[in-house]
Parts: structure tokens; C-alpha cells; sequence
């Protein structure tokens, strides 16, 4: 949960280090930032490995189309020639390396949305991301992989309820167990026999179908 407020360009570690004083204390409080700074950056060094060892591929891969189509000593020593100057680059005492992403967003102020409130709740993160993945081009993957759910919306009332998609409030306050026995039997029945309404009763502004499900003996 605290990895997701960090990649909200809104909060980062400022709601962190705000928060964090107010829930833990003492020593606590400086502990457990601790904790979510270490797990941001093992979480982001994973990407980074991917997004090192993708790119490793598709070099190999158009350096080897690239020596295939134009043959020849000459060719074979202009590519010799680039891979010792590329490493020579690689190997220069005044070449900087390249800052993370991960710190260029936490470094950055806090993306304000304005002063309006509906602007700041219609807000979306994962848009933001998407707007400025050329500048975070690996913090933008790890960013939309965590701030994207998958949610699978299966209407699991039509698994065991012919009668409708809406499942009155006796069905609704069903135990887990009992919907699970329902699911499951529904599925195995099915495919076997034919489920018939036997009647239904009107109670109130609420239905109940009472439906009945032949089991093999």
C-alpha cells in the first residue's frame, strides 16, 4: 500500500514522512520509512534487470541482422571498430552515470493537480504515467503493473440463480460456504440435467424462485 502512494505523483514519500509520525512512534516512525524506501527500490531494481536484459536482446538482434545484410572485411571492421568504441565510452573516467528514474521522480516536487478539489479526485494516476513514460520509461512499467488492479467481474449470482441477475437479500446473506456448495454443484449439474422452476412466491417487493436441482443417486 505504501508503494502505491509513493508512485502517485501527488504524494511520492512526502505522505510518507507526513503519515508514518501520526501512525508509528519512536524509533518506529524512522524504521518503517526505512522499510518502504528498501522495498520501493528492490521492487524497482527488479524492472530494471528486465527492462536491462529486453533491451540486451533486441540489440543482439538487430546487431545481427545488421551483419548479415552488408557482408565484407570492411563491414566486419566497422563493427569491430563501434563494439571497442562503445566499450571505450563504457569504460571513460568522466562518463556519469545515469540517474534512476526512481530518483528523478522522488527528487521532483509533488505533482499539484489545482486548487479545485474535483480536479484533484478525478485525478488518474495511471494517465500520468502513461503521459510521461518516455521520461520514466521503467518506473512507468513498475507503476502501471502496480497501480493497475485486474479485476474480473463474474456475475457469480448467474452460476445458481436461473430466475435473474440480481440475487435478492436471502441469497445475498448467504454463508461463504454455502454460495461455494451453490457454485460448485451448479456447475457440476448443468452439464448433466436440466434445472425447472418449480414456483415462485411473492413477498412484498422481493421475489424468491425456488429452483430445483436433481442430483444423481
Amino acid at each position: 500500500m505504501a508503494i502505491t502512494v509513493v508512485l502517485d505523483p501527488r504524494f511520492k514519500m512526502t505522505l510518507i514522512n507526513f503519515s508514518f509520525p501520526k501512525i508509528y512512534q519512536g524509533f518506529e516512525v524512522a524504521r518503517n520509512i526505512d522499510r518502504v524506501h528498501d522495498a520501493l527500490y528492490q521492487h524497482y531494481n527488479e524492472y530494471v534487470v528486465d527492462y536491462t536484459s529486453s533491451n540486451a536482446r533486441q540489440s543482439a538482434s538487430k546487431s545481427t541482422e545488421g551483419s548479415s545484410s552488408v557482408g565484407g572485411n570492411n563491414s566486419k571492421f566497422k563493427t569491430r571498430g563501434r563494439m571497442e568504441f562503445d566499450q571505450f565510452v563504457r569504460n571513460a573516467d568522466n562518463i556519469q552515470p545515469a540517474k534512476l528514474d526512481l530518483d528523478v521522480h522522488l527528487e521532483e516536487s509533488d505533482f499539484l493537480c489545482s486548487d479545485d478539489s474535483n480536479l484533484d479526485l478525478d485525478f488518474d494516476a495511471l494517465e500520468w504515467w502513461k503521459a510521461n513514460n518516455l521520461k520514466f520509461c521503467i518506473l512507468s512499467k513498475m507503476a502501471s503493473d502496480i497501480l493497475s488492479i485486474p479485476i474480473t467481474t463474474v456475475a457469480s449470482e448467474s452460476a445458481f440463480s436461473t430466475g435473474g441477475r440480481v440475487i435478492d437479500v436471502y441469497r445475498a446473506s448467504l454463508s461463504t460456504k454455502i454460495v461455494q456448495a451453490l457454485l460448485c454443484g451448479s456447475d457440476w449439474v448443468r452439464p448433466l440435467y436440466k434445472t425447472k422452476k418449480q414456483s415462485k412466491v411473492e413477498l412484498g417487493s422481493t421475489s424468491i424462485t425456488e429452483i430445483a436441482i436433481p442430483f444423481p443417486k
